[in-house]
Formats: structure tokens, sequence, C-alpha cells
């Protein structure tokens, strides 16, 4: 992440915050980011595969 992405999410934040609060939306805009970059690369499965593993998990 970027400096400047931090601050775009530090601007977005109210005027009173915590230290906790700040680290949970970073975390979370990461978590996004790599998500998104995982299904542009097509690393994902479908909610279809998802339902054939299971079934087989299951029996």
């Amino acid at each position: 992440m970027t400096k400047e992405a931090v601050q775009k999410v530090v601007d977005t934040l109210p005027d009173e915050v915590t230290i906790d609060d700040i680290v949970e939306r970073l975390i979370l805009i990461q978590i996004f980011d790599e998500g998104r970059k995982q299904y542009e690369a097509g690393q994902f499965v479908t909610h279809d595969e998802v339902g054939k593993r299971l079934e087989k998990w299951l029996k």
C-alpha cells in the first residue's frame, strides 16, 4: 500500500478516531485489494465449484 493510499484512507476517517480504527480500516482495504488482484488474475473459485467441492467433502 502506498503512502498516498494511506493518506486517502486517513482523510475519510472522522476527526476523532482510535489507532485501532485506523489499522482496522487499512487492513480491510488491503484485504479487498488482494482479493481484487486475485480475481483479476483468475485465481478464484466460482460459487458452483465451491458447492461441488463441499458435496465431495461431506460424503
